[in-house]
């Protein structure tokens, strides 16, 4: 017998969502029982089970979605454990976990934005140095519009387009990462990239821009712990600086224009941050977005227009990834269509 996908609300190892409720449930494999005789659940705040918070036992638990009841504290990993025996005899154990978010707790960090005179795509950062590599470690952060957290040079998770799609009037959502591996005794450094979104880039087909506000800005806030139980704090404050990004543009509907010579000639010094007013917060609802295969080109076309076309045999939701090997300054243009029209791009 095999237990496997555990699923809080749904998802396998939720980490810093929001849980109004909790539903617990798992399937069953590999078993010659075709009913289970006794299914049990413990959930606790340590590994060990020492101090075991909730206990359920029955016939079938997994059966329903029945909320479990559980006072949740903020940034805290909770386990679970669960236990099946079948009408045969066999049985299976399996482990699995959660961790909460912010839960409302106030962030010790601020909003932070450009100087008002500034128009450019920004990258916020902040050197600090730890005395010694954390056991643990978490950046809960978000952004206006879109966001990019890398720690150290690495991007921070594998996620895109966070922090998704936002109803911005009722609050935006934070996104929590394991940074544990990306920090180290000594000097660190943490940046943050944005892009309009929704939140300030184009807006449905009647080209509406800004509708939901109209400045770049990024709330974070670092917690690492150490062996000792002690604790480091970095929050966006007064002592970040940002410079500008490569991105000329970028677009939900319309692309975006990397150039890696819009910097050239001129001055892109680090710059002092104000603080802002930002937006409300909450924990996050939204699924991650992730790259989920990577297509080859099935098909060059060169049409009678005297187009390249690049056919990937399916229409789908993604972006092109290629190897460069051309000479400083060229201007490489890739647009994206469904279809051709009387043989060419359309």
């Amino acid at each position: 017998m095999i237990i496997s996908e555990i699923k809080i609300n749904g998802i396998r190892e939720p980490r810093g969502f929001e849980l109004p409720y909790l539903t617990l449930s798992w399937k069953v494999s590999d078993t010659a029982s075709t009913r289970p005789v006794r299914e049990a659940l413990s959930i606790a705040a340590d590994p060990d089970f020492t101090h075991i918070l909730v206990r359920k036992e029955k016939q079938a638990l997994s059966r329903f979605a029945q909320p479990v009841e559980l006072t949740l504290r903020p940034r805290t990993r909770y386990f679970i454990h669960v236990e099946v025996t079948g009408d045969t005899g066999d049985s299976a154990t399996a482990d699995s976990w959660f961790e909460t978010g912010k839960i409302g707790e106030p962030f010790a960090a601020s909003w932070i934005a450009m100087q008002p005179e500034d128009a450019f795509h920004p990258v916020f950062s902040r050197k600090f140095t730890l005395p010694e590599k954390p056991v643990s470690a978490r950046l809960y952060v978000t952004g206006l519009g879109l966001y990019e957290a890398a720690c150290n040079g690495e991007k921070i998770g594998n996620e895109l387009l966070a922090p998704f799609c936002n109803d911005y009037n009722e609050g935006v959502q934070i996104q929590t990462y394991d940074v544990t591996q990306l920090l180290r005794g000594g000097e660190n450094a943490l940046e943050i990239a944005c892009g309009n979104g929704w939140y300030k880039g184009r807006l449905g087909y009647e080209g509406a821009r800004e509708v939901f506000g109209d400045r770049f800005q990024v709330l974070a806030e670092l917690r690492a712990v150490y062996a000792d139980g002690s604790e480091t704090v970095i929050g966006t404050d007064e002592t970040w600086r940002y410079c500008g990004s490569d991105f000329a543009a970028s677009d939900i509907y319309d692309g975006e224009t990397l150039d890696r010579m819009l910097w050239a000639g001129r001055e892109n010094a680090g710059r002092s941050v104000v603080l802002a007013e930002g937006k409300k917060t909450v924990d996050r609802y939204s699924l991650p977005v992730l790259v989920k295969d990577s297509l080859p080109v099935r098909e060059v076309i060169h049409t009678p227009a005297g187009e390249t076309v690049l056919d990937f045999g399916q229409n789908f939701t993604g972006y092109v990834e290629y190897a460069a090997h051309f000479p400083k300054g060229t201007r490489i243009v890739l647009d994206h269509g469904e279809i051709l029209q009387n043989e060419n791009f359309y």
